[in-house]
């Protein structure tokens, strides 16, 4: 798997900014799960890489990729 969802850190901050832009942490957690792809992002957007995934139910997610190293 690409990016495993249990990897993003659902803290309130991620939980209330998702929710902000009408998506549910399940609806993320399924695109990533639903093969999703990854594109190099624009310089004036957040994230070097963002993915593109579908729901379930066929929505479409774009979610940003901003990682730290663990430590």
């Amino acid at each position: 798997m690409l990016l495993d969802p249990d990897d993003i850190d659902w803290d309130e901050g991620n939980c209330d900014h998702a929710t902000r832009h009408g998506v549910s942490v399940v609806e993320i957690t399924q695109a990533l799960l639903n093969q999703p792809t990854v594109r190099r992002n624009r310089k004036e957007c957040p994230g070097d890489y963002y993915v593109l995934g579908v729901t379930d139910g066929g929505r479409r997610i774009v979610r940003p990729i901003t990682a730290w190293e663990q430590g």
